[in-house]
């Protein structure tokens, strides 16, 4: 399925997103901040180690993260084996949920909305789960899974429904990031399934979740025609 390309303005869709953040009380970083370069060279290192992820150079341009503040939740996220005590040490400085934004998300209005609804999951998930799931979410591949692949699902909604995106391709695109998470068999399977079923309800013109509905409010809010 095909749709006609919706414009959206990178600066619009960066006030929708600084909005919704405020609102939230999540910590928006922009790209060149220390913090997230921080961030990466750890992520980087499990790369190394683990050969899961991503290297340096894709991360930096196109990976963006959230993390949880400071607090029990970080001694929690430092029991995840290898870049746990990494990435909960360079956290410490976080006072509240923190979403990093990377450089090839604030290039396009639509990306960044797809992007930020990604990361806008996660945020939920910290602010339902708490504790417990921060911790799984490390230790446990299905609930690892069971966290990214509807997030990707979000980004999958976006680049279809208003980047006019062929299904397949962007299927394929989310189904090899998911590789990445260093998630075993059974874990992969549920992430496949979850992205497919995503997949098969935009084929059929649906937005999943009402994810892409919700970008759009967001954006009228602010005065967008669209």
């Amino acid at each position: 399925m095909n749709t006609k390309p919706i414009a959206i303005p990178a600066d619009l869709a960066l006030r929708a997103v600084q909005a919704e953040a405020a609102a939230a009380d999540v910590e928006l970083l922009l790209p060149g901040r220390p913090e997230r370069e921080a961030i990466l060279l750890g992520m980087a290192a499990y790369h190394a180690i683990s050969g899961n992820g991503w290297d340096l150079a894709h991360a930096r341009e196109h990976v963006s993260v959230t993390l949880p503040g400071a607090g029990p939740a970080l001694d929690l996220l430092a029991m995840v084996p290898v870049v746990g005590p990494i990435l909960a040490a360079l956290s410490h400085g976080f006072r509240r949920t923190t979403v990093m934004l990377s450089p090839s998300a604030m290039r396009d209005g639509v990306v960044l909305m797809g992007t930020w609804r990604h990361e806008a999951g996660h945020v939920g998930r910290i602010a339902q789960g708490g504790l417990v799931w921060c911790a799984a979410y490390g230790v446990v591949p299905e609930v690892r899974a069971g966290a990214e692949a509807p997030c990707y699902g979000s980004d999958l909604a976006h680049q279809v429904l208003l980047a006019g995106s062929d299904v397949d391709k962007v299927e394929a695109a989310a189904l090899d990031n998911l590789s990445r998470y260093g998630l075993d068999e059974p874990a992969l399977r549920l992430a496949r399934g979850i992205v497919r079923s995503n997949a098969e309800a935009l084929r059929r013109g649906v937005d999943p979740g009402g994810v892409v509905a919700d970008s759009i409010a967001a954006l009228r809010a602010l005065g967008w025609p669209g």
